[in-house]
């Protein structure tokens, strides 16, 4: 959904929502997989991996064409395409204990050299620090969602797929909603993958930096978490996955 909001950069924050389904077991047993560690855009589970379309399930769709432009300088004329988003999946991974979740794109290449998301998390019972929820970022108030936590990864121009990006005045990491770009959960552990061939982005999460073992409810290793996720540029939000309300995905730990 086209969301002419301004990314986490200018002080503003993009939100994102997803909903998913339990990997079945056969998702513990990696596939075979190729290493592709990169630069600055690294931390989180283990490097990044390339992992089989078939070990994903999808979360939410999104139409093509319905990304806004971005702007690229100081002027009102210095816009490009907007990174347009078309879908959300994720798997579990429980031999590292990390949620894996991937962006696909209609094309890449407009943001290959800064690629821009956020992902906003509500979690079932709200978080350890008894933080207050928020807004999701980016998203209009009428359609938006209150969440716990926040994912930000903001690359400033300039970088190299599939990972080796730098950051500006927002280093990528995960706040509480709240609190918005502090960082104050973790800095530096989205371990993001850029593949340009495919348009898609892969994102590696420790578990625990979205929903710690004290946030699933009493007795239960399973969770069912809200997502809200925007893409754009260092600057500007140009998509939203769905309506912006957000959709729910399920695991087990």
């Amino acid at each position: 959904m086209k969301n002419g909001m301004k990314l986490l950069f200018g002080l503003a924050i993009v939100g994102l929502t997803f909903t998913a389904c339990s990997d079945d077991d056969d998702d513990d047993t990696q596939p075979a997989s190729t290493n592709n560690t990169g630069g600055g855009g690294g931390g989180g589970g283990g490097g990044n991996t390339v992992i089989a379309d078939s070990l994903f399930t999808t979360i939410a769709t999104d139409p093509t064409g319905d990304a806004s432009v971005v702007f690229t300088g100081p002027n009102p004329s210095d816009t490009t395409a907007g990174l347009d988003a078309t879908e959300i999946s994720f798997r579990y991974d429980s031999l590292n204990d990390d949620l894996v979740f991937r962006i696909k794109v209609a094309d890449m290449s407009v943001a290959a050299s800064n690629p821009s998301f956020d992902l906003s998390f509500r979690l079932p019972n709200g978080n350890d620090d008894n933080k207050a929820r928020a807004m999701a970022p980016g998203n209009p108030a009428n359609v938006s969602i209150m969440t716990d936590k926040t994912a930000t990864f903001y690359a400033a121009p300039g970088g190299t797929p599939p990972s080796s990006y730098t950051f500006g005045s927002f280093p990528s990491g995960i706040s509480y909603t709240t609190d918005a770009g502090s960082n104050n959960i973790c800095a530096g552990c989205l371990n993001t993958s850029v593949n340009t061939s495919d348009n898609w982005i892969t994102i590696t999460i420790d578990r625990k930096n979205v929903i710690t073992d004290t946030e699933f409810a009493a007795g239960s290793d399973m969770a069912t978490i809200k997502i809200l996720v925007n893409t754009g540029n260092e600057q500007q939000n140009a998509d939203t996955i769905g309506d912006g309300t957000g959709d729910d995905f399920t695991f087990t730990k």
